[in-house]
């Protein structure tokens, strides 16, 4: 019996240990839950480490938001709802561009665009600030005027949108969308509800200046001085910095790692406890 609680206790220990290194990537996690903060612009950050973002542009926060969102299985319990108009609405991260974006990272998203929307540049996640004269740097990751799968990236990366799949971001459906980075390989790859749809090469080290204090948006690539905008509902949005593959992405109802653990570990001490008072231990 000594042997099987040993055998347990190396189970936990690796749960913990494995669910703690998952933990560490993750920069940032946003449920987009509600209204949060004491004007109702705050977007909470659920990785622990307190990068919280800000609503901007919303003239009304409670409209910001889905009203009964449909919850299509992920742990997200709220969506936020991004349109073009005037102001410009989008989210201020609370992720800075550098060096987020010149290291391994992963940008997932559980998101949909608007069925019949607009026909323009619609960022996910972008950013824009001067650099050199030019005023252009990592520009952004979303969707092309066709709602094709598309990334932007100048100073070192790839420019393209892949029509090959047009139309399934505006679908009606929400899709799990993401995009990853290897700073050692320099691949970029994308990934469209689990499946890699493209690979690029390109050396993102002097996309963004050491210098550069801005963040990145979600839902714009330039901020409230551009028009275009995500054009439908996310769910969720999570960063992290290390270019993970697609059984680390956010999954469908997933069992949360460190809860299993605990459950774990818990039975675990019940069940030497037990065997203890009976004396079989």
């Amino acid at each position: 019996m000594k042997k099987i609680a040993q055998q347990l206790i190396s189970i936990a220990v690796v749960i913990l240990l494995t669910s703690g290194f998952a933990m560490a990537s993750v920069v940032a996690d946003y449920w987009f839950e509600g209204p949060s903060g004491e004007d109702g612009t705050l977007v909470l950050d659920h990785s622990g480490n307190g990068n919280h973002g800000t609503l901007v542009g919303f003239t009304n926060t409670n409209i910001g938001y889905a009203d009964n969102p449909l919850n299509p299985g992920y742990t997200s319990d709220g969506m936020i709802r991004l349109v073009q108009g005037d102001p410009v609405e989008y989210v201020k991260s609370g992720i800075y561009a550098y060096p987020f974006i010149t290291n391994s990272f992963t940008i997932e998203a559980i998101t949909g665009l608007s069925p019949g929307g607009k026909s323009y540049w619609q960022p996910l996640v972008g950013h824009v600030a001067e650099r050199e004269n030019d005023w252009e740097t990592f520009v952004y990751w979303g969707a092309g005027r066709n709602s094709a799968p598309h990334w932007h990236i100048v100073h070192g990366g790839p420019g393209d949108s892949y029509d090959d799949y047009a139309g399934i971001l505006n679908d009606g459906n929400l899709h799990h969308y993401a995009i990853t980075y290897d700073a050692d390989s320099h691949e970029l790859k994308m990934y469209l509800d689990y499946q890699q749809i493209a690979t690029v090469s390109g050396d993102l080290n002097n996309t963004v200046l050491s210098d550069d204090p801005g963040v990145l948006f979600i839902g714009s690539h330039m901020g409230e001085s551009s028009w275009e905008v995500w054009n439908g509902l996310i769910d969720r949005i999570r960063f992290s910095d290390e270019a993970l593959t697609p059984d680390e992405f956010i999954q469908a109802n997933p069992v949360p790692i460190p809860a299993a653990a605990w459950l774990l570990g818990s039975g675990l001490v019940g069940f030497v406890a037990m065997r203890r008072r009976s004396g079989k231990v």
